[in-house]
């Protein structure tokens, strides 16, 4: 069983690398930290029971939003038993699935909707954002603004 705060370390270890006080070492270990974490999200969704009667919701599926469902419910059948964050995995459901929540709020869902349930390549991305700047060479002047 892992622990619950297995991906708010992972996080941590993320946030660490942003530091600037950080060596590069220490960051090259904490990448490898929260690598290591990703991997082991991966083998237990792995190691799931894959019948039906086990209520659970396969991460990187869609789903149905039944009436009387909630999206703490909706969270925790998807990612409960992993130790993922699941105010993480709720905010990835409801950024994504604008469509069933009233004005974007996780308190009103629609029941009826259908929901793309986060997947570990979503919480990946999440984590490691592509940080490259568009630059802009000095032949490129369309995006200037031009004062009168």
């Amino acid at each position: 069983m892992y622990k619950k705060s297995t991906l708010f370390m992972a996080l941590m270890c993320s946030l660490a690398l942003v530091s600037p006080n950080v060596s590069y070492a220490n960051t090259e270990a904490n990448l490898k930290t929260l690598l290591g974490k990703l991997i082991s999200l991966e083998h237990a969704l792995a190691k799931r029971p894959a019948n039906d009667e086990s209520n659970l919701l396969a991460p990187g599926s869609s789903y149905k939003i039944e009436r009387g469902d909630t999206l703490a419910t909706i969270a925790k059948r998807a990612y409960g038993d992993t130790g993922v964050r699941l105010n993480l995995i709720k905010n990835m459901i409801v950024d994504n699935n604008s469509h069933a929540f009233f004005r974007d709020n996780p308190n009103f869902i629609y029941a009826g909707k259908t929901i793309a349930i986060p997947s570990v390549d979503d919480l990946r991305e999440l984590i490691f954002k592509d940080t490259q700047t568009q630059v802009f060479t000095s032949q490129s002047k369309a995006h200037w603004i031009r004062f009168p």
